[in-house]
Parts: structure tokens; sequence; C-alpha cells
């Protein structure tokens, strides 16, 4: 969980985009603006993708409130977990929109020009899976030690 929270918090300042030399906050606040453009066309060229871009941008609360709860050490419903798991993989979506280019941020053949999603995209992406992960293994390590009680049974 603490990787996971360390490597979330480290991508905000990470090149998220380093075609725009954008860290992630940038990259989190276009997303949540784009559909609140000024011109007639979305900002990120089409209704799909902007909304998809919206929603992405949302997913941060997701982490958001796992952090708080991890910081007041709450114990969070399996559901819970599985969200933050959901937000990460709806959040792959970027790596589709970007699939020409190397996933190390450099297009395939091109000189070392930065083009795609940079580091601070894929740790901020990989946080959400990781923290997902990390609360289900709370649950089952916590379900493992504390089993429920057995009915009793009637003859």
């Amino acid at each position: 969980m603490s990787l996971a929270t360390a490597g979330y918090a480290a991508s905000w300042f990470l090149p998220a985009w380093p075609a725009e030399r954008m860290p992630g906050w940038s990259a989190c606040a276009m997303a949540f603006m784009a559909p609140w453009s000024s011109g007639d066309e979305p900002t990120l060229g089409n209704w799909p993708i902007t909304i998809l871009a919206f929603v992405s941008s949302l997913t941060n609360l997701l982490m958001l409130v796992n952090i708080v709860a991890l910081a007041r050490r709450m114990e969070l419903r399996t559901r819970w977990a599985w969200s933050l798991v959901a937000a990460g993989l709806l959040n792959t979506w970027w790596i589709v929109m970007f699939q020409d280019y190397h996933p190390l941020g450099v297009k395939v053949g091109a000189p070392a020009e930065p083009q795609g999603l940079g580091a601070g995209y894929h740790i901020w992406w990989m946080s959400f899976v990781l923290a997902g992960a990390g609360r289900l293994a709370i649950r089952s390590t916590a379900t493992s030690e504390h089993p429920e009680p057995a009915e009793p049974t009637t003859r």
C-alpha cells in the first residue's frame, strides 16, 4: 500500500505527457476541464475522448479516499478494492489512445524525442492497480486471521 501511495504522489510531478512537457497534475487538470472547453470543438478532439478523459480524472477521487482511509487505518469494503482495480482498468484507455508509441514514451523507429505517455502516467496508472491489490490482500489477511464463527448445526 505504501508503494502505491508513494507512486501516486510522485506521479503528480513526473511527466505524464512528455511531448507537451506536462506533469501529472497538469494532465489531470486538462482532463478534468476538457468538457468545459471554450470553443465549439472539445479540447481533446472529440466528445467520446473528452468524456473518457473527464471520467479518468474523477478516478483520482477514489485514490484520495483510499489514502485518507489508509492514514486513518480504516478498513474499506472489498467492493472498494475492486473499484480501485476497475479505475486502473478504465485508465488504460490512455494507453490505447497512444498505442503507436513505445511504452517508455519514445516513438518506435524515431529519434529519442519524447512522445506519447511518460513515466508519470505509467506510475499513476499502476498505483490504482497496486492500491486495489493491496486492499484485497489486507481484506483476505484479515478474514483468514479472524474467520467468522461457524453456524451451529442442529440435529
